[in-house]
């Protein structure tokens, strides 16, 4: 493969739209273009292709409803996301509309999102192509419709106890509305506001002093001639927990005349009853209706509606009783009220873990959050870096569909539950896995599809699958932990044992909430994207801080008894890289908007790296850790298309060059180089030996390999290659011993740059079976299909994520495995 001046001079224009000038000023290195690392621009396409499928999910028939998901690109081929056309199998134009969500250095779109409708049977899987390029583009879309600014209507009722006692009405008031996304399928607005006038309690940050106590955030996308509105709802809680108690948030929407209430059962099935009742989910296993009729049952199906003669307006939930408390509220006069936190008569949101008064430590009896039997030194720590933390500074993301297409006939109510199923699981595009691997838009990865690696998806998807299953075993779920796992130990008698000396340590994620992208990317299964969702929208809610609390916003929860316990920034233990992977794969405005927002530019993170353009003189910590803020500040620049967030990456490697040069490990602690003339100053290296521990394990190797890839920067391929030297020799015969160091991404880099390395295919094997019961599952053919008997019926694969961090350390190995996967490819390894 050979490079040209003209690609070369692509990469050292300034993006297209970007504040920051790209920071290139080389060529690719010749080894990376060679050896295929480098992944090099393609000419603008002219009407390029690509074929896709959408399939039918819920066994339910759909009626123009709405697709939305990524198709990732060739790097340099599309730069006008406009310019696409898109065809059904018969060769019919389908209107379509497209947003980039991710791009390559040149500002070429790396996913494109789409947005179109379509009609589906019950399980019906039906075939696309996508044509674009500069020849393409369709029919001109009409634009001229006035976009409806939406006005909703809400409430938030918030007490002084957990008991619900003196409960206040604070009214929904939108501040700002932005349209953010028009095109001939849907228009986008994003609402900003707050229920009711109260300011923050005491928010740790000065210039937080204005935040609101109960935030919000709305995303209402309508989709035109359908009658569809998809509504992302997003409640801040800023308030003190000993004293502010959330009963319940609510939208209301108005059907003048309507004459009764149908809502979903257990299943999801049609049920009716007149109006003046309420229908709440307040356990994860106990829903009731009150009021003018009474019914109970198990797990509702997540949504009401109101009818009149010719008219429904039905309201669903996406997730609504793993979610609970959640409640619909019909009114004799026609409203329907959907409670996003709806709890049950003589109750209220507590967010409490201990009662008031500090030590000794005394566990509140809580019914909205699980801690297990006792408070321990991993809620209160004895480090004082490590604090117990406070709720204030947390949010809450609620995804709802606003219904009131046509409706008549006496299927009716079927039609109804119909809608309501059909909103649990979204329809999404699917290319096939071998184009995330072509396409290469999430980096250098294997792809499951041959037989031989038939045993690593299925042991993935086991442990992946450990998330739901561990819900369901303990009874967990709720608003506050639906989306996390907790740490624990094998079942027994159907339930896991929790661990963290008698409380429930919650992991937060980490390293494993993007393998769950990765996963479902390499073909391991869709319902992978689906738990991927529940485990972002919870991490950048409930584990990340806001703007509003005891800390500065953009620090990361650390894992912990608490889900809001503190440790400096703490980086490495958030799951940003999987915010930024779900956003470019589905598009979901609210998590792009926060993995930005609480990202490298929030005030907790630049105290790593201050990449601000409006900041000139760079002070770049080089910690093990920070290495964790780097692949952060990577991610933002891929998401935005901004050079200044990969300003520093060229200093970064450079350090990384000279370490291996000197056969010197970078020093760790509370450490910074400055960037002078592109160059790192004042930095300084440790003992000899090579970059370990967490280098390995939070992203240096990624980094590398990453940068590499996409801009052939000498220094890049340096690193990988005088670090590579240390591994299969000396101290390390055969590489890291724990799976916690995860030098994957650095084998990767080998397999490419050094093919003829002397023990790199023996560390590849070694790595590859250090997973435990591996072996099993590739001899006994072990399969699964997501479905488990029982707690003990999962723990019978063998795969392991027990005890403290052993599903971060474990789960994270779902994306590392793929790393492997093509390491052996390029090697022609069998496993």
């Amino acid at each position: 493969m050979r490079y040209s001046a003209m690609l070369w001079l692509m990469l050292t224009m300034a993006a297209e739209g970007g504040e920051w000038p790209s920071v290139v000023t080389w060529q690719p290195d010749k080894r990376a273009v060679e050896s295929g690392l480098y992944i090099a621009p393609q000419p603008l396409a002219r009407k390029a292709q690509v074929a896709f499928t959408v399939t039918e999910p819920s066994g339910v028939p759909r009626k123009r409803w709405p697709v939305r998901g990524a198709i990732p690109m060739f790097r340099g081929e599309l730069r006008d996301p406009n310019a696409i056309r898109l065809l059904d199998a018969a060769g019919k134009e389908v209107p379509v509309q497209g947003l980039a969500t991710a791009f390559w250095p040149e500002r070429s779109i790396r996913f494109l999102c789409l947005d179109f409708l379509t009609d589906l049977g019950p399980s019906e899987q039906k075939r696309f192509t996508l044509e674009y390029g500069t020849e393409c583009g369709g029919k001109a879309p009409d634009l001229s419709y006035p976009p409806v600014q939406p006005e909703p209507i809400g409430t938030a009722i918030v007490c002084t106890s957990e008991k619900g006692d003196a409960p206040k009405a604070h009214e929904l008031i939108i501040e700002e509305a932005r349209l953010v996304e028009r095109g001939p399928v849907q228009v986008t607005f994003h609402l900003l506001g707050h229920y009711g006038s109260e300011k923050a309690f005491q928010p740790a940050d000065p210039n937080d002093k204005d935040v609101w106590r109960y935030p919000v955030s709305i995303f209402w996308r309508a989709y035109l001639g359908t009658g569809h509105v998809y509504i992302e709802h997003t409640f801040g809680y800023d308030g003190d927990e000993y004293h502010d108690f959330v009963q319940s948030y609510s939208l209301t929407f108005r059907l003048p005349e309507a004459v009764k209430f149908l809502y979903g059962k257990d299943g999801g099935e049609a049920a009716e009853a007149p109006l003046g009742v309420r229908l709440n989910q307040f356990a994860h296993d106990q829903w009731e209706l009150t009021g003018k009729a009474a019914a109970s049952g198990k797990r509702f199906g997540g949504w009401a509606a109101v009818q009149r003669e010719d008219t429904r307006l039905l309201v669903a939930v996406r997730d609504a009783w793993q979610n609970w408390p959640v409640a619909f509220r019909a009114e004799e006069n026609g409203n329907l009220t959907v409670e996003m936190l709806g709890e049950k008569p003589g109750r209220a949101l507590d967010l409490r873990y201990e009662e008031e008064g500090g030590q000794p430590l005394r566990k509140i009896a809580n019914h909205s959050i699980f801690f297990g039997d006792e408070l321990t030194l991993y809620y209160s720590s004895s480090n004082t870096a490590i604090m117990r933390g406070r709720a204030r500074g947390i949010k809450k993301i609620h995804e709802l569909l606003l219904d009131t297409s046509p409706v008549g006939g006496t299927s009716l109510p079927r039609e109804a539950a119909d809608i309501g199923k059909a909103h649990q699981l979204p329809l999404v595009p699917w290319h096939g896995q071998e184009r995330f691997k072509e396409t290469r838009a999430l980096g250098h990865i294997g792809v499951y599809g041959e037989p031989i690696w038939d045993f690593l998806r299925g042991y993935f998807s086991v442990l992946l699958d450990g998330l739901g299953v561990i819900h369901e075993a303990n009874g967990l779920y709720g608003w506050v932990d639906w989306g996390d796992l907790p740490m624990c130990n094998t079942p027994k008698d159907g339930k896991f044992k929790m661990e963290m000396d008698g409380g429930v340590g919650w992991s937060n994620g980490e390293r494993a909430m993007a393998p769950y992208l990765y996963h479902y990317a390499a073909g391991g299964g869709r319902r992978f994207l689906d738990l991927a969702r529940a485990m972002a929208h919870h991490t950048i809610g409930i584990d990340t801080e806001h703007p509003g609390g005891d800390m500065k916003h953009g620090a990361y929860h650390r894992h912990n008894q608490v889900h809001w316990r503190h440790n400096d920034a703490g980086t490495r233990q958030g799951g940003y890289r999987g915010w930024h992977n779900y956003y470019w794969l589905t598009g979901d405005p609210e998590v792009g908007r926060l993995a930005l927002l609480e990202g490298l530019d929030s005030p907790a993170q630049r105290t790593i790296m201050d990449l601000r353009a409006e900041n000139k003189d760079l002070r770049v910590g080089y910690d093990y850790q920070h290495c964790a803020s780097h692949l952060l500040a990577h991610v933002c620049w891929i998401t935005s298309g901004d050079w200044r967030y990969a300003r520093a990456h060229p200093a970064i490697v450079k350090l990384w060059r000279a370490a291996g040069e000197e056969g010197k490990a970078t020093q760790q602690g509370w450490v910074f180089f400055d960037l002078k003339d592109g160059q790192p100053v004042g930095y300084k290296l440790a003992k000899p030996g090579p970059q370990l521990a967490y280098w390995l394990t939070y992203g240096g190797d990624d980094l590398c390999l990453e940068w590499a890839a996409l801009t052939g920067d000498p220094n890049a391929v340096d690193a990988i290659l005088l670090q590579g030297r240390f591994h299969g020799s000396g101290e390390l015969p055969n590489g890291p011993d724990a799976l916690y160091h995860s030098p994957e991404a650095l084998y990767l880099g080998l397999a490419f740059l050094e093919p003829g390395h002397p023990a790199l295919g023996r560390l590849l094997q070694r790595r590859l079976w250090a997973h435990p019961s591996l072996k099993r599952f590739r001899d006994q053919k072990l399969t699964t299909t997501g479905a488990y008997k029982s707690a003990e019926d999962w723990d019978r694969y063998g795969t392991y994520l027990y005890r403290k961090n052993g599903f971060s350390i474990h789960g994270a190995q779902g994306l590392e495995v793929l790393h492997l996967m093509r390491a052996m490819e390029l090697l022609k390894l069998a496993p």
